[in-house]
């Protein structure tokens, strides 16, 4: 579905909407964030995310009762690991105790086969999502600054590279046009 992009004002930035975050974002310098952590700021900003919880792997194995209400995606956690499907650290569908705790032994070992090197911050335990997956993500250009990214999300991302990218700051009619796009 195409869209047309709104017109920006020129040497005026768009209006900015006020975030729901009382806090500045504690982001480092530069890298990449963890899942857990990247939607923990979402949320803190007023962006609905999954129900999650993050467990220390040794933990899972003492779980006596599912977190939340089946299906649920179990993945690893680690910011050195951005590829979930792609290094085998990610299972979906999961329905009860005993295959939770076997999904969190596999993605363990592959993520450890996968990247030896990586740091495994747990095992995160979440909801699935229902709809249409997406990607987004933000990096500060040295030359242009802040750009947003958006596009299809799992393997589609890597398989169709269709993604758009916006300068930041800008409006809502904006961010609607990149998701048309």
């Amino acid at each position: 579905m195409a869209s047309a992009v709104a017109p920006r004002t020129a040497g005026r930035a768009p209006e900015r909407e006020t975030p729901r975050c009382a806090f500045p974002a504690d982001l480092p310098a530069s890298g990449t964030l963890g899942e857990h952590r990247s939607k923990s700021l979402l949320a803190a900003y007023g962006i609905p995310v999954t129900d999650e919880q993050l467990y220390a792997p040794e933990a899972i194995d003492r779980l006596d009762h599912l977190p939340f209400d089946p299906p649920l995606a179990v993945k690893i956690e680690s910011a050195d690991i951005p590829h979930k499907t792609e290094s085998g650290a990610i299972r979906l569908g999961i329905g009860g105790l005993v295959e939770l705790k076997a999904a969190a032994r596999e993605i363990l070992a592959a993520a450890r086969a996968y990247a030896p090197q990586a740091r495994i911050d747990g095992i995160l335990v979440q909801t699935m999502a229902r709809g249409t997956e997406v990607i987004a993500g933000v990096v500060n250009d040295r030359v242009f600054g802040p750009v947003v990214m958006f596009g299809l999300g799992g393997v589609a991302t890597e398989l169709l590279h269709d993604v758009t990218h916006e300068f930041a700051p800008f409006d809502r009619a904006t961010a609607r046009a990149m998701i048309g796009r």
